[in-house]
């Protein structure tokens, strides 16, 4: 698994919506907030993804796209082990608070797993679910090794006012 980009965590965020963690292979047919919905009876793919009520859902066939409920926090992409680690920042005085306090606790935390994405192996991009899919930017590129995965939930708080809800993609097959 890997994260394409810098030696220093990338954080994105949308403009009020939920984010999206689909196989490269979905990007062109994902519409965003225009065009045609994808048959799924929402008028577009962002109001389908905005009516996942969850902090994190799979939707979708195969392979399956992951949406990070409806809030805009800045996320980044992590690795613990060979799990791949959707940190969602909520509250934090600084970036290097943020990056203390999960080199301090991620491993440590009690994760409660919450659903199982399928899809296929390669490239995956995380980004702003009104975008369309071909042109989203900013975006991060996630290569996932496996085909299904467990999908489980933290939340991570310290005395220092940092918190983030992390998301761990756990490899099943």
């Amino acid at each position: 698994m890997s994260v394409s980009g810098h030696a220093s965590p990338l954080w994105i965020s949308s403009k009020g919506g939920p984010l999206v963690l689909m196989h490269r292979s979905l990007l062109g047919t994902w519409q965003g907030a225009s065009g045609n919905g994808r048959g799924h009876g929402f008028p577009t793919d962002y109001a389908w993804a905005c009516a996942v009520e969850a902090e994190v859902d799979v939707c979708g066939g195969l392979p399956q796209i992951l949406v990070l409920g409806d809030e805009p926090d800045a996320t980044s992409v992590r690795h613990m082990g060979g799990d791949v680690v959707l940190v969602r920042w909520r509250a934090a005085p600084s970036a290097e608070a943020m990056e203390a306090a999960l080199l301090r606790s991620i491993a440590s935390l009690p994760f409660t797993t919450v659903a199982r994405f399928t899809t296929h192996r390669g490239d995956h991009v995380l980004f702003e679910a009104a975008d369309v899919g071909w042109g989203a930017n900013p975006a991060v590129t996630i290569t996932l090794d496996g085909t299904s995965y467990d999908v489980a939930n933290a939340v991570l708080t310290d005395d220092e006012g940092t918190s983030a809800l992390l998301h761990r993609l756990a490899r099943v097959a």
